[in-house]
């Protein structure tokens, strides 16, 4: 069980998402705790989705939600 859960809401981020996961990456190499990144495609139409699920595929610790379609991020 985590202690600690990080919710991220994407849409249309594929340009951003390199940079996320590697800050991300850096972050969790220091932090103390049992962590759980829960990415949440919010009916994203570029390739958010599909770069999100190669990346999870060779981290820990990460997940993948998708929606259908745009719910909006609240």
């Amino acid at each position: 069980m985590p202690q600690v859960s990080i919710v991220i809401p994407v849409f249309n981020e594929e340009a951003c998402l390199p940079s996320l996961f590697e800050a991300l990456t850096g972050f969790l190499e220091d932090f103390d705790r049992t962590v759980e990144v829960v990415l949440v495609d919010d009916g994203s139409t570029d390739s958010s989705l599909q770069i999100m699920a190669g990346e999870v595929r060779t981290r820990s610790g990460f997940r993948v939600v998708a929606l259908r379609a745009n719910m909006g991020q609240t």
